[in-house]
Formats: C-alpha cells, structure tokens, sequence
C-alpha cells in the first residue's frame, strides 16, 4: 500500500510496496512514479487520478517495473482520503503477476498449438511461432536450434540480425580443414555456451539454471564472478557473441523429448530483465512441445518428399533410357554420316563446288552429335574424364566468362569455402553445370538482379538408393522471376522449355541433372514465384588421392597406315560396319568385319590371332568386355579397343586396363578412328 498527494507525489509506503518495488520508503517519499520509472504505461495512471477527481472509485491493472527492471503485473485499488487535512489517495495494490503467466500461458499454448496445426510447411510455422512468440513476450529476438546430424543450425528466427545468424549457423566445432571435429563418444564437439546447455555439461546448481537445466540471465552484466567462473569453466570455445552484440536478458533453453536433447530456444534482449524466470520455464517445455510437433511434421515431410523423390527418380529414369537409347541409335547413324561425308569430301578436288555443300552437312551432323552429348548427359550414360577437382577452383575459372556471359546488368557474387571443396567429376562437365545454371540465372532476371555461387562441406541428404556421407555443396542463387509448381515439376525433363521458340533447346537443367547424378550426387532445388530460385548440388566430397581417369587422353588427327595388321571389327549395325573396314581397308588394316560377338569367336577359330579387336561395347548377346576377355583368354588378342555412344555399368574404367585396351566416343570421325587404332599399337613396349 501507499499514500500520495493529488499532486502524484508519494507520502508514505508500508514495507509490502518497499518490496514489491525494490525502493525503500525514504528513496520514494517526495517523488512521483514517474521521476522513479516505475510505471510502464503512465498514461494510465493519469487517467485513473482524473477519474479519482471525479468521485469514482478506481480499479485498474498497470504494470509496475521494479528498480531492478523486472516487470510485474499489478491490479491497483485507488480511492480519495483525508489525511491530517490533506485529500491524499490510498492504493492498495495486488501483484497479479503469476496469474497474469499463467493467463497469457494459457493463450500462448493454444495459439501455438493452433499455428502448429497449420497446413504451411514446418518452415513457415516456425517463423509464424517465433514471430508470435516474440510480439507477445515483447522480446526484441528468439530463435529455434534443431538437431541436425549432431550438430544444432538455427531453423528458424525471429528479430536477430542476419550477420549475427549466419556467423552462429551452427554450433559444431571445426578444424582448420573444415571438418567436424568429434569427441570419444563419436558425436560432434559443441562450442560455446549453447553447446554446453545441449550436452547438459553444467553445474546443475548454478543460481542460473531452470528446471529444464537450461541457462537464464535476467542482466548478463550482473552475472557473480564465481558463477562466470563455474559457467566458463565448461564451455568449449567461448564464442562471445552474444556478449558482443550487447544482449543483457539472455536464456539458452533446451527442448528434451524424454533423454534426448533435440532443439534448443534462444531468447535474447539488449534490455535487462525482458524475461522472469516463470516464463523462461514456460517456454521450456512449451519449445519442447513445439520441436516434438515439428520433428513430426518434418518426418511426414521427409517421407512425402522421399515418396514423391521416388516417382520423379522413377519418371526421370524411364526417360532417361528413352533418351539414351535415342541417342545411341542416332550416333550411330551419325558416325555413318560423317563417316561416308568425310570419305566423300577427301576425294573431291579442292576445288570442287560441292566441297561447301558437304561441309554444311559435315557441320550439321557435329551439331548433332553435341545434341546427342546433352541427351546422355541427362540420361547418366556419357563417358565422363573422371579426375578430383577442387570446385572452388572450378568457379574461379569460370568467373571471366561468366561475368561476359550474364552481362553488366546482373550483379554476380561468390561465396566459397575457406577450404578445399574436392569432388570426383568431369572437370569440362562441372564447368558446363556452372554456365547453364548462370544462363538459366541470367534469363530470369531480364531486369538485372544478383546471381551468387557458393560452396560449402555438408553431408549427402537422404535420398532414396543413395549413398550417404561428407559432401560438396555448389549453390547457385538468383532474386529472379522464380518458378511455379507445375515449372518445378518439369524442369529437369529433357526438351521442356519456358523459354520462347528458338531461345533455348530445353536440354540445359537436364544436362545438369545427368551429370550430377553421374557423378553421384543430388540435387535440390527451392524456387517460388517473385522469390527467385536456389539450385543446390551436393556431390560427393573426394580425397586427393581418389583420382582416376575413364577414358584415354587426346585424340591424334594425322590418318596412319595400318601396314597389313590384322583387326577384327565386331560391330551390329550394318552400315557402320561397312564404314569401319572400309576405313580400316583404306588406311592399310587387314579387316574381318562381323556383326556379333558369336561370330568374332567363330572368326577367330577360322583366321587365327588377331593384332586388334575393335568391338561395339554393347550388342545383343555378348557385350565387347565379355567378348575381349574371352578372346584374351584363349590367347587370341593382345590389343582391344572399345566403341559406344554412351558408357554403360560395364565399360572398363581406366585404372582398370592397360595400354592394350582403349575406348573412342561414338560418333568419331574416320581420322579419329584410325589414329586411335594407331594409337593403340604405338603405345610404349609394343611394335
């Protein structure tokens, strides 16, 4: 209770208010509310004096700030007294505080209950809670931390900075290498104060712990030493941010389901006492009810997301053989093509009127090879010159060209990794993965707008079929135009466009499904319309020493003579068979054309030793391997070079053969064909 003139100016305090405030009577006597801060809302008190002027008897709710800061809510009973002949008003106050939480407790359970039940993604539900839960807690920042691998990111905030967010992304120690470092149990190391809250580290005794052995800090600046000695003490790499960016109510609040840690909710204000301890325990287990529904949500969403993965492997698969298949016949045809054009075109006098005509047609079969090259690309069935590259090296190459490629009016930024990002591919083929993603970037901003490439060590996502392990990840980020739905439902399908006629082949995100699956990795990708687009590729992360080669280096394009040699071709289609002896014939080879491995084998046993087998890698029956190592086997053939359109599971990989065995990419050029049987028998240590 007190006792103040009409002027607002306090006369007297019994020993309750002297509590409840945290001001003794003599510090009051004298001075009004306001000159002593202690009313929230002084507006309402203003109000309630002029309606004590009136007659009326006054009950109201304000909220009384003590001297320490705290916050309590009171409900105040005012009434007009004569004292020693002085109008005075008496108030007697209640703290309604603990009823005041359990209230608003109450609300903010069911409100969130009801957010969680919504139909948005785990995502948007999060942000919708944190943002909810930080209006009506008047707190300036809060923030979720979900388990992850054994690592905690941040999955969703609510008024913390950006840079403050990217720079606490995760809570994992690393080395200088960039890997995760691991303590003896095989978990990941935490850092930080967080860390030691997860792994439940601390003192449980400390004055600062909750119930739920989480951390709460009224006014960081008014922490004991011998509690930051005992907190500091069982930390792994104090960080500090948090004291850094000045936040004084800080509570760092686990969220269990029964023994196991799985999130953890960070409250932070730059004002002291934003947060009583009641509420800090509140949201303990209100966070804890929140992350059980999302862990829940999320592996619905998996399992949906997976479900749906399978059916678009499955679609994507079937049309990858058609168009593998597709592209195998056509670099049939197209080999006979150049073939018989570039026998053609040797026997025309150079100046022959004819020789522009048939090297338009020369012209446009190269073209077609290059559409077949896309079509096994997205098919996952092209020969790929496999070396470990670094792809933050991959993207600085390419930033010349890029940089001339999207033009002046979009703004391309980098965001690499401090350490090495090596992966096992196609150094050519990453390169074409980079400018296809920056073309299709560039085409959704026709207005200008920011490309950004960057990389980052992960781990392989779930996918069905797929391995699991340390990844590379190549994100490539646009603020563009975006895509609808039913563009991402497509996108990756070969020849699907939204381009206009004649401005793209459709052929450029397929491309870039192919390789990364071929190279064993995945691909997500995040896009909306107006919210522009996130490509992320993960890759498989590579040792240095994981190097191999698939296919034989560079192609001589001198014709060399065979010198009567003896070579048994073994090709199924007919017309690249008359091509390849003739060829052969007229470059000095000895020819045995076949059309089946069965019968190469009857040839064989008729002829004798061959100096080469040329053979079709796949045919009907008998493959080429099986047949090459057959022949070996009976001592037949020294020298095998291999033929496809497309590297099927059964191609022999370079670190496997030996100089005796070699492989052309079909559709090759008669130059190409005879340099590389020449090339065959000139290796060292044959004659």
């Amino acid at each position: 209770m007190c006792v103040s003139g009409t002027d607002g100016r306090f006369r007297d305090a019994n020993p309750a208010w002297e509590r409840l405030t945290g001001y003794s009577r003599a510090e009051a006597l004298g001075r009004t509310g306001e000159e002593l801060n202690i009313w929230v809302e002084p507006r309402q008190l203003a109000d309630a004096y002029k309606a004590l002027g009136n007659g009326e008897n006054v009950r109201i709710e304000m909220k009384l700030r003590a001297k320490s800061g705290e916050i309590r809510e009171m409900l105040l009973s005012g009434d007009i007294a004569v004292l020693e002949g002085e109008r005075c008003v008496v108030t007697v106050g209640h703290d309604i505080s603990a009823r005041k939480r359990a209230e608003s407790a109450q609300t903010m359970y069911l409100s969130v209950l009801k957010l969680l039940g919504a139909g948005e993604s785990s995502e948007h539900v999060i942000a919708d809670i944190l943002e909810y839960i930080r209006a009506t807690l008047g707190i300036e920042s809060v923030g979720l931390r979900l388990e992850r691998n054994g690592d905690f990111p941040f999955f969703g905030t609510s008024g913390f900075k950006p840079d403050f967010v990217a720079a606490e992304r995760t809570l994992c120690l690393r080395a200088a290498s960039g890997e995760t470092v691991c303590g003896e149990d095989g978990k990941p190391v935490l850092e930080c104060t967080c860390g030691a809250v997860l792994k439940g580290s601390l003192d449980q005794d400390l004055p600062c712990m909750t119930k739920g052995r989480g951390l709460w800090f009224p006014d960081v600046n008014d922490i004991a030493e011998d509690t930051l000695t005992a907190l500091t003490g069982r930390l792994v790499n104090f960080r500090g941010r948090c004291v850094k960016e000045g936040f004084r109510t800080q509570a760092l609040l686990p969220l269990r389901s029964g023994e196991k840690t799985i999130g953890l909710l960070h409250i932070a204000d730059h004002r002291p006492c934003r947060l009583s301890r009641d509420t800090a325990e509140f949201l303990e287990g209100l966070g804890t009810s929140i992350a059980v529904v999302i862990a829940r949500r999320e592996a619905e969403e998996e399992k949906a997301r997976l479900e749906d993965q399978v059916r678009q492997s499955q679609k994507m698969e079937s049309v990858g053989r058609l168009a593998g298949g597709v592209a195998h016949d056509f670099n049939n045809l197209l080999t006979a093509i150049s073939g018989y054009g570039s026998i053609l075109l040797r026997s025309m006098d150079a100046k022959d009127p004819r020789r522009g005509d048939l090297q338009e047609m020369l012209a446009a079969a190269e073209r077609g090879a290059g559409l077949t090259s896309q079509l096994l690309a997205f098919s996952r069935k092209q020969v790929l010159h496999i070396t470990v590259l670094d792809l933050n090296g991959a993207v600085e190459g390419a930033l010349k060209l890029l940089k001339r490629l999207i033009g002046e009016d979009v703004n391309l930024e980098t965001d690499l990794a401090k350490t090495p990002c090596l992966i096992s591919s196609d150094a050519g083929q990453i390169g074409q993965i980079i400018m296809n993603l920056a073309v299709n970037a560039r085409d959704a901003m026709p207005e200008g707008g920011t490309l950004t490439i960057s990389t980052r060590l992960s781990e392989l996502p779930a996918e069905p079929g797929a391995q699991r392990g340390p990844a590379v990840e190549l994100i490539v980020a646009d603020n563009g135009a975006g895509m609808t739905e039913e563009v991402l439902r497509r996108v990756f399908e070969p020849f699907f466009t939204t381009k206009e006629k004649g401005k793209g082949t459709g052929l450029g995100l397929s491309t870039v499904y192919g390789i990364v699956r071929q190279s064993g990795g995945s691909v997500r990708l995040q896009s909306a319309p107006g919210k522009g687009t996130v490509f992320t590729l993960y890759f498989p992360q590579a040792s240095p020493v994981a190097a191999r080669q698939t296919e034989a280096a560079g192609l001589s394009a001198a014709m060399a003579r065979g010198t009567g040699r003896k070579v048994l071709l073994v090709e199924d289609d007919e017309q690249l068979r008359r091509l390849g002896a003739r060829v052969l014939r007229d470059s000095g080879y000895a020819v045995y054309p076949v059309d089946s491995a069965e019968a190469a084998l009857a040839e064989l046993e008729r002829i004798g030793k061959v100096d080469a087998l040329v053979t079709d890698l796949v045919m009907p029956g008998m493959n080429g391997v099986d047949l090459a190592a057959e022949v070996k086997r009976r001592g037949l053939v020294d020298r095998v070079l291999y033929m496809s359109g497309y590297a099927d599971a059964d191609l022999p990989q370079q670190s496997d053969t030996g100089r005796e065995e070699h492989f052309i990419h079909k559709p090759f050029t008669v130059e190409s064909l005879v340099a590389k049987l020449e090339e065959l028998f000139s290796d060292q240590g044959h004659t």
